[in-house]
C-alpha cells in the first residue's frame, strides 16, 4: 500500500518537445474554457518553437510545463509557467526545481504571471 502511494506522489521533470507542448497546452485551453474557473487562463501560454519545455509527469501524465530559453551554453531561464487545471501546487513544485537546478526565472517576462513571480521571488 505504501508503494502505490509514493508511486502516485512521485513527479519527475522532464524535457518535452514543441509539438507536445502546443498539443497539452491546447488541451488544457479547452479544460479550462469548459469549467467555471475564473482567468486561470492565465495561466497557459503560447507555445514557440525557439524555446525549451520542461514538464512535471505524474502517472504518465504532465500537469505543468516552464517555458525556458537558453542565454549560454550552460544556462537558463524560465519565463512562463503553464499547469493542468487544478493543479497550481505542482508549479510551486516546478519553480523550486528548477530554482534548485539553476534555472533561473526571468523576470521581466515573469511578471505577466504574478503568482509565479512571487513563488519565485520566494524561492530563490
Amino acid at each position: 500500500m505504501i508503494w502505490i502511494v509514493n508511486l502516485l506522489l512521485t513527479f519527475n521533470v522532464v524535457q518535452i518537445d514543441y509539438i507536445t507542448t502546443r498539443t497539452i497546452v491546447r488541451l488544457w485551453h479547452d479544460s479550462y474554457s469548459h469549467t467555471d474557473i475564473k482567468n486561470n487562463n492565465n495561466n497557459l501560454f503560447l507555445p514557440r518553437k525557439q524555446l525549451i519545455y520542461l514538464a512535471v509527469v505524474n502517472a504518465d501524465e504532465i500537469k505543468a510545463i516552464a517555458a525556458c530559453k537558453r542565454n549560454t551554453i550552460s544556462s537558463l531561464t524560465f519565463s512562463m509557467i503553464s499547469n493542468a487545471p487544478n493543479n497550481d501546487e505542482i508549479c510551486n513544485f516546478l519553480i523550486k526545481e528548477l530554482i534548485k537546478n539553476h534555472v533561473r526565472p526571468d523576470y521581466e517576462t515573469l511578471k505577466r504571471q504574478p503568482r509565479w513571480y512571487i513563488a519565485s521571488k520566494f524561492y530563490e
